[in-house]
């Protein structure tokens, strides 16, 4: 059966596809570009968001720890004892989360209950330990060597760290300089600041970042 003459066939002409390959050919390149930008950059977004966020966690453990910290005798006239430890200075025998990990700052500080005029001190400390899977843990003791708590602070930490040997300093003053040994005196130091090496899984380098807590107690 034969179509009637002057039917439309409705389909396209070479001219009409070739046109609309070259239009989509324009709009896929950038768009192929953009996606191809984003799968790239993706993974280290996320991990510098991550990072981000476990300087802030650490940041504000820290702070509240150094403006605690401060042990004193029990007895008149309560002289200052040594409140903070570091693997420069030293850890004591026994200390809160000892064997869980391996120790990079310990600050102590008395806790003092008040009963019928008298007064019994104990003493809370917080460790910070880098366990084997390369977290950073903030341990938690209060009057015993038994943590009480266990946060994770930094999912990344590395450490030892050739860039960032010594990643705990402490300084006599807020506006001096770091101080050889501060750390391990019987006066404690009026800031401590502890310098985080952090690499996450999509990083080639190591970020660094250093946070300061500053004491609240006079050191006399």
């Amino acid at each position: 059966m034969r179509r009637p003459r002057g039917s439309d066939d409705g389909g396209f002409t070479l001219v009409e596809l070739m046109l609309v390959i070259a239009i989509l050919g324009v709009i896929m390149v950038p768009l192929s570009n953009f996606v191809i930008s984003y799968f790239k950059t993706y993974p280290v977004t996320q991990t510098r968001l991550s990072e981000s966020h476990d300087a802030q966690i650490a940041a504000a453990y820290l702070s509240q720890d150094v403006a605690d910290t401060g042990l004193r005798g029990s007895a008149s006239p309560y002289a200052p004892q040594q409140s903070v430890w570091t693997p420069t200075s030293g850890f004591p025998a026994t200390y809160c989360g000892k064997g869980l990990g391996t120790a990079v700052l310990l600050l102590e500080w008395n806790s003092w209950t008040v009963s019928s005029g008298t007064g019994t001190p104990s003493t809370n400390s917080a460790t910070y330990l880098v366990k084997s899977d390369s977290t950073l843990h903030r341990l938690y003791c209060a009057g015993s060597t038994t943590p009480s708590s266990d946060a994770t602070m930094v999912h990344n930490f590395v450490y030892p760290d050739s860039g960032n040997a010594n990643p705990v300093t402490c300084q006599a003053t807020p506006s001096g300089s770091a101080t050889a040994g501060a750390c391990g005196t019987a006066t404690p130091p009026t800031n401590v600041n502890f310098k985080l090496s952090i690499k996450g899984p999509a990083d080639t380098s190591v970020w660094y970042v250093t946070l300061s807590g500053q004491r609240r107690q006079a050191a006399s």
